[in-house]
Order: C-alpha cells, then sequence, then structure tokens
C-alpha cells in the first residue's frame, strides 16, 4: 500500500537504535519512501528493505557540525562544489536510497543542485555510528556508498576515531590526530583536526 506508516519503534529499542522492519508490504519503492511521515526519524532503503533510524543522540549532532565546521571553509574558499548535511538522499536505484548524515560534492550540478536525482557522485560521504548501526554502516552500506562515492568516511564516537574507506580498499585507513583530504588534484589538501572535533564531546561517563 503506497501510503501506509511503518509501524512506530517500541520501547524496546534506545533511540540511537537502528531497527530492520518487516517486509510486510514486499520491496520497498523511492516512491513508497516519499509517503512516509518527517516525524524526526530517518526512512532508508536497501536493497528494497527499509531501516529506520530514530532521532540521533546530542553528541551525533554535535560531531556533525563540528566536522562541517571544518568542512564548508575549505569547500568554499576552494569552490569546488557544497557540503551537504543529512537528511540528504543518495539515490542508487528505485530500491536503494541512502541518508549519510554529510556529504560533498564537486562541480557546478552541485552547486545547482535542485533535486536529489540530479546529485553528482559524491566525492565525500559521512556516516557517524550509533550502537547498533555499525552493522549496516561498516557492512552493506558502505559497499553501495562506494559504487558511487570517491571517499566514505566512518566515523566512531565510543572509539573517538575516523575510518577512512576508498574503492578498492580492503580495510579502512585509522584517523585519530588528523586526516588530509583532497578532492582535487589541483587544489591544496584540508588537514581536517580529528582531535580537535571529539574535544566537542562532552565527557564520557
Amino acid at each position: 500500500h503506497l501510503g501506509r506508516t511503518p509501524p512506530s519503534l517500541t520501547p524496546l529499542f534506545r533511540r540511537a537504535d537502528i531497527v530492520r522492519m518487516a517486509q510486510a508490504v514486499g520491496p520497498y519503492t523511492i516512491q513508497m519512501l516519499e509517503a512516509f511521515p518527517a516525524d524526526g526519524k530517518r526512512y532508508e532503503i536497501l536493497d528494497g528493505v527499509l531501516i529506520v533510524t530514530p532521532a540521533p543522540i546530542p553528541s551525533h549532532q554535535i560531531l556533525q557540525a563540528a566536522l562541517g565546521e571544518q568542512l564548508l571553509p575549505y569547500v568554499r574558499a576552494n569552490a569546488v562544489g557544497r557540503v551537504l548535511f543529512g537528511p540528504a538522499d543518495v539515490i542508487f536505484d528505485e530500491h536503494t536510497l541512502l541518508e549519510p548524515d554529510l556529504l560533498v560534492a564537486l562541480g557546478e550540478g552541485a552547486r545547482g543542485l535542485r533535486s536529489w536525482r540530479d546529485l553528482p557522485d559524491p566525492a565525500l560521504v559521512v556516516e557517524i555510528l550509533s550502537p547498533s548501526s555499525a552493522r549496516y554502516d561498516r557492512g552493506l552500506k558502505r559497499e553501495r556508498y562506494l559504487q558511487r562515492v570517491a571517499e566514505y568516511w566512518i566515523v566512531d564516537l565510543e572509539s573517538r576515531l575516523i575510518e577512512r574507506w576508498r574503492a578498492g580498499d580492503e580495510r579502512p585507513s585509522i584517523h585519530r590526530q588528523r586526516l588530509e583530504w583532497q578532492p582535487a588534484p589541483n587544489i591544496p589538501p584540508l588537514v581536517v583536526d580529528v582531535a580537535a572535533l571529539f574535544a566537542e564531546l562532552p565527557e564520557p561517563e
């Protein structure tokens, strides 16, 4: 049913949890996804499977903003494209639509973007882990992203590090202090202060 609203999350799931929904209506499509309510949850589909993530925890949002504050001035100063914060749709086909926490797209197509269907292949996609999203973010989502994305960063809040993946990598490079990112050969690299990102977060209990 096109307009069917998926069942709400039960109290058994923490706010950081991710839920793989039952396929009661068959494979989900982008058209079906567009009929869901704007209720603060993240709705994604991966090979027709609906994935629902509740609203993020504060540390997730603090880290997302801190990383954006390092990327935005660099992208603007070099006029290479646009930094976009989630929810932002990365569409692979009618049965796979993912919403990263942050992405960078390059070129005129990114600067004049009017529809997510016109999004150029991103130069960078970032996902910030929650406790039970790790299996998706490090597994199936990573495989899908690297079909379209030059680089995929997984930000691990608990370990306070960034895993950097590029197409063809068998394992990520691990960054705890700094990370150099150069999206185009004709501009100088950005040095991301990884340690400063995590310094923005409250101390763990």
